[in-house]
């Protein structure tokens, strides 16, 4: 007996479970796919703050990096900085390189308004990411 009817469709033929995408299985696509798309949002926000930066919008560049780091992580950039790696241990190697140039860039723009306690605190927290990128991966 075929199943209940998807959402949103009240009369027609019942569709069947999806459970392949083109040729792969939506199990092999969904993390991987995750990844890449959050890479890929990373660099655009980067390439943005960097924009912002050139054109003196330096706070708004800063609000644009706390957000994506906030939603990324549930922290937002400065907090990010100041607790250091731990908040981040569990974060998917490919991300922790992309986090770091926006914890750099966040270096920059706070070192153009003459913030450095908080700029040596991202550059720190940037460096520790990368190294936590390039360890080899625990085996458990």
């Amino acid at each position: 007996m075929p199943g209940p009817l998807p959402a949103g469709l009240s009369t027609g033929e019942r569709s069947p479970p999806v459970t392949r995408c083109c040729i792969l299985p939506l199990s092999m696509l969904t993390e991987r796919d995750l990844i890449l798309r959050l890479v890929r949002q990373l660099a655009e926000l980067l390439a943005a703050a960097l924009k912002l930066r050139r054109q003196g919008r330096r706070e708004e560049a800063l609000q644009r990096i706390d957000a994506i780091t906030g939603r990324l992580t549930g922290m937002d950039a400065g907090a990010l900085s100041r607790f250091g790696e731990a908040p981040l241990v569990d974060l998917p190697r490919e991300l922790k390189l992309p986090l770091a140039c926006l914890l750099r860039t966040r270096a920059h723009l706070l070192v153009d308004a003459q913030r450095m306690d908080e700029a040596r605190d991202a550059l720190r927290a940037a460096r520790m990411l990368v190294a936590s990128a390039r360890a080899p991966a625990s085996r458990g």
